[in-house]
């Protein structure tokens, strides 16, 4: 998802607090100073998020 609707959502309370709302937090700082892409996902998914295949994605 683009940056702009990420802070949409996050804005309107669509992440779970204590759960995928910081991560979205943290995903959307990031973004906001380094202007790169943001991935979201575990650990047991890393590889896949890697390949495009399992992740939360947040593009300027």
């Amino acid at each position: 998802m683009v940056l702009a609707l990420a802070m949409q959502y996050h804005t309107d309370g669509h992440f779970i607090k204590g759960s995928m709302d910081p991560k979205m937090d943290a995903g959307i700082s990031f973004l906001q100073e380094i202007q790169g892409v943001t991935i979201i996902t575990n650990s047991e998914n890393t590889i896949a998020a890697i390949q495009g295949q399992s992740e939360t994605k947040i593009t300027p």
